[in-house]
């Protein structure tokens, strides 16, 4: 067990960890910048070290300046949170570095899957997956042709590869739209994960967004928890997720399957 456990990220996703980590009796260490110094979660942890200027990228992603605050206050674990650094292969392996355990998966289990393009491609195997295209924007009249190659039409969708909780995601209406849109894309995420790759896939307005919630251990067992019903959504951010009781049973086999089988093809563990 743990004793004392950094928190590298902010906001609401900090709050509920801290808040978590006081019921079961474990230290939490918060990080901030200088822009959140009296933030609730700061104010809730146990303690709290500054990791640099406002932008996150000098601040919540410096992997330097977050192991460092680790080290600094004896934190023996740093768990990422959603977002940040936490889909970030590097991270993880720094922390290993630094003899610092990374609640998440390995750094080799991230590297099969370092942006949303490489999981898709995995999955093939497994599950159906809308047409999507990696694209470069430097010449957008390749992305064009790429895009009709693909089979995709419109509307579609113009994504970061990196990051979640819906940011960095643009409904591409029509074809006029696709290069300003792109550009956009990029430069939201260049500000919030120093990332500016993007991709484009095809839009299905009319779906339901269904998880499968897995836990696998460090021996490659993995099991399915349960089915949770993310469709009521803001601008692509999930607003209520609640138990999908009333999935068809062929369809919840199926997604059983492809969750377990990919697990286990990279190697993942943890929830």
């Amino acid at each position: 067990m743990f004793e004392r456990i950094l928190i590298a990220n902010r906001g609401e996703c900090a709050v509920r960890i801290i808040g978590t980590l006081n019921k079961i009796g474990i230290e939490a260490i918060a990080v901030h910048s200088e822009a959140d110094t009296n933030s609730l979660h700061t104010i809730l942890a146990d303690r709290s070290v500054c990791i640099g200027p406002p932008a996150a990228r000098e601040s919540y992603l410096n992997i330097e300046n977050i192991i460092s605050a680790a080290r600094d206050t004896g934190a023996q674990a740093i768990h990422p949170g959603w977002g940040f650094l936490s889909e970030k292969a590097e991270f993880a392996q720094a922390c290993h570095d630094a003899g610092i355990a990374f609640i998440g998966p390995t750094p080799e289990a991230m590297n099969h899957v370092k942006g949303k393009p490489d999981m898709y491609g995995l999955m093939k195997g497994f599950a159906p997956i809308l047409p999507y295209v990696s694209v470069d924007a430097a010449d957008i009249r390749k992305v064009k042709r790429a895009i009709k190659r693909a089979g995709i039409s419109y509307p579609s969708l113009v994504k970061l590869s990196h990051g979640g909780g819906g940011f960095g995601i643009e409904v591409v209406s029509e074809e006029s739209q696709l290069e300003k849109l792109i550009r956009n894309t990029m430069k939201r995420g260049e500000l919030a994960f120093a990332e500016t790759g993007v991709f484009i896939q095809q839009y299905a307005p009319d779906f339901r967004h269904i998880e499968v919630q897995i836990l696998a251990d460090d021996y490659g067992k993995v099991s399915v928890l349960g089915f949770r019903d993310c469709s009521l959504q803001r601008n692509f951010q999930k607003v209520v997720e609640e138990t999908a009781f009333d999935l068809d049973s062929g369809v919840r086999e199926q997604m059983a399957y492809a969750a377990v089988s990919l697990a286990g093809k990279i190697g993942y563990s943890g929830a």
